[in-house]
């Protein structure tokens, strides 16, 4: 076999953390390969020949040539399948040894890789708000009073590629990027590429009013795990009103087409309102006919300085509560992440997540490894001291819907152990729906 004719997909995007390799499929499929089959592919990555990466194997562990092509054919049909190798230029399988997968074992999914990071207290996942300057006004923005005058304040280009490389040592695969308007940065495309170059697996939250076909064309060399457009209404009449801008969802219908063309992964995220509600129908068939997923979110927070003020735009109980049963509606809980992921904000300063607005350092200051671990060190104190739960919530009818998150929960009343009115909210309208 020619050493070109098997090979990583171009689609894939792969980073060795340690002694694993986390493989992104750019199918919002993730994967992590260990022992044997973390060696087998990184012999591929090296480019070696199939009966070399056999010979070279056969060295190592002192076994029969049969066992080891046994195990090496079996990864390479299985990654084959999984769209992470390709075999003369198709995802056609090679011809096997005539043995069952063995190796199943070795490709663990992204449940796994999380727990691994978590055992390992690696950040396998950032989030990294870029900027807070946006192009529009959402009427539930819940970062747009704290940050409104932080520009001068923000990360400069060289600190931002320190920080990618102190994350890229660290071990951190998953990248999320948002804002404020990632596009509105001036060296977002830059930072992009660097973060390409370092193998990060990245995905963006845009609100998709500001590409154009030379940004497009750009995006589509970076292998992206995923792109967001955040939706807020099924027409331009609710849409433009809720974001402030004439003209935005026109826009953003053209560029999410401009973008599934360039073969871009993507999809829309629907924040649902009272005012949008009405929309659903809409907002389905748009997503139809753009023929893209189509998340839907009843959550809208408060904004991190404490102000109550996108909570009005919010369902009301007794539409929420229809909503859940006319459209069999289920709630993602809020899986706390402290300890396990960390949130960079654009002037430098690091959150354990977006709900926890504790400033646990600034990494115009320290290492974030050393922000990081002083986390880890205290994560045990942070469950103890966020997850005592309420006396209040204790005799609840509500408790048992109730996916009440502390860092909320101290946003909106100072207390992380304190009944989150958001939590309740929620909880009351799906008890509710099962009584209807």
């Amino acid at each position: 076999m020619d050493k070109d004719i098997l090979r990583i997909s171009d689609k894939v995007t792969f980073k060795k953390i340690k002694n694993d390799y986390y493989i992104n499929t750019n199918y919002d499929k993730d994967y992590r390969l260990e022992n044997l089959s973390s060696e087998i592919f990184d012999l591929i990555y090296k480019q070696k020949e199939l009966q070399d990466i056999v010979n070279i194997l056969q060295n190592r562990y002192k076994v029969s040539k049969k066992t080891i092509e046994r195990d090496v054919y079996a990864l390479i049909n299985k990654l084959i399948k999984l769209r992470i190798l390709e075999y003369n230029n198709k995802t056609k399988e090679i011809v096997s040894c005539g043995t069952k997968e063995n190796l199943a074992c070795g490709v663990k999914t992204e449940t796994d890789i999380f727990k691994k990071g978590h055992k390992q207290n690696i950040p396998i996942n950032v989030d990294f708000h870029v900027t807070y300057k946006c192009n529009l006004k959402c009427k539930h923005c819940y970062a747009a009073d704290q940050y409104k005058n932080n520009s001068s304040e923000e990360l400069t280009f060289n600190e931002i590629i320190d920080m990618l490389d102190q994350l890229d040592e660290m071990g951190v695969f998953y990248l999320r990027i948002t804002g404020g308007e990632p596009f509105i940065h001036p060296y977002f495309l830059d930072i992009l590429n660097y973060a390409y170059k370092k193998k990060f697996a990245v995905s963006i939250v845009t609100n998709g009013t500001l590409l154009d076909d030379k940004i497009i064309n750009r995006l589509k060399r970076f292998n992206l795990r995923k792109m967001t457009f955040s939706l807020h209404g099924g027409n331009s009449d609710t849409h433009d009103f809720f974001v402030g801008v004439n003209g935005s969802f026109e826009k953003l219908k053209a560029n999410i087409l401009k973008c599934k063309k360039a073969g871009i992964p993507i999809e829309i995220s629907w924040t649902v309102t009272k005012d949008s509600v009405k929309d659903l129908e809409l907002v389905k068939k748009l997503g139809k006919e753009l023929n893209v997923p189509l998340g839907i979110s009843t959550r809208i927070i408060p904004q991190i300085n404490g102000k109550l003020s996108p909570k009005k735009w919010r369902l009301t109980s007794t539409q929420l509560t229809k909503f859940i049963i006319e459209n069999k509606y289920k709630l993602q809980p809020l899986e706390c992440t402290i300890g396990n992921k960390l949130q960079i904000n654009s002037d430098g300063t690091v959150q354990p997540c977006l709900f926890v607005n504790d400033i646990i350092g600034n990494i115009k200051e320290d290492k974030i490894k050393d922000i990081w671990d002083k986390l880890v060190k205290n994560r045990s104190k942070w469950y103890k001291d966020f997850y005592v739960e309420p006396v209040e919530c204790k005799e609840c009818k509500y408790n048992i819907n109730c996916h009440r998150c502390p860092g909320v929960a101290k946003i909106e009343n100072g207390s992380p152990n304190s009944c989150s009115e958001t939590s309740k909210w929620e909880a009351e309208s799906f008890y509710l729906s099962k009584y209807i």
